[in-house]
């Protein structure tokens, strides 16, 4: 792994077990091997570092979302599959801690990663519509369905959300995928 990577490496690991605000610079340097000085020649600042851990996710993301998509049609394959990766590579940045301070301290990454999930979700979502094609009901509207799901999905995962009811990400995304999928009625 090159310097960088074990920088963002280092990052990530961080900011699972402390949020990024918790992330510190000595401390990032130890782990990724390398001196402080090290660090500043390739991240001018920790938000720097931030910034770079939080676009490589969102990379991996959109690579793995592309792999899983163009080998799958089945939407509850797919949804499993894609919060299996989340929570298997993204705890990082969907802990209740880093999710907060996202939100109070990086409002612009949060916007960003806010942006890119509802692009990845309309990706998932036409991809699911296009492999359903001539089964979906005639009387549902496409474009009305995709902002219930996005909305709905805005709305809970969420860090007051999970904060207020007490949830991880992980026990807040289990029912919306599940009613997503097959509704609130008992099948």
């Amino acid at each position: 792994m090159d310097i960088r990577s074990r920088i963002l490496s280092a990052c990530k690991e961080l900011a699972e077990q402390h949020g990024f605000r918790g992330v510190r610079m000595d401390e990032l340097a130890r782990r990724a091997g390398v001196s402080k000085r090290t660090v500043y020649r390739y991240f001018p600042s920790k938000d720097t570092v931030i910034t770079g851990a939080i676009d490589h996710f969102m990379r991996q993301i959109e690579s793995e979302s592309e792999r899983i998509l163009s080998g799958e049609s089945d939407p509850a394959a797919i949804l499993s599959e894609m919060q299996k990766y989340l929570l298997r590579q993204g705890h990082f940045a969907i802990n209740d801690q880093s999710m907060r301070d996202l939100q109070e301290h990086y409002p612009e990454l949060w916007q960003k990663m806010d942006r890119f999930r509802s692009l990845m979700l309309r990706k998932v979502l036409a991809h699911i519509a296009h492999s359903a094609g001539s089964r979906l009901p005639a009387e549902i509207d496409y474009v009305i369905a995709e902002t219930m799901i996005l909305s709905s999905i805005q709305s809970v995962i969420n860090p007051d959300f999970m904060i207020r009811h007490r949830l991880s990400f992980e026990e807040a995304m289990r029912p919306v995928s599940s009613i997503l999928l097959y509704g609130i009625l008992p099948r």
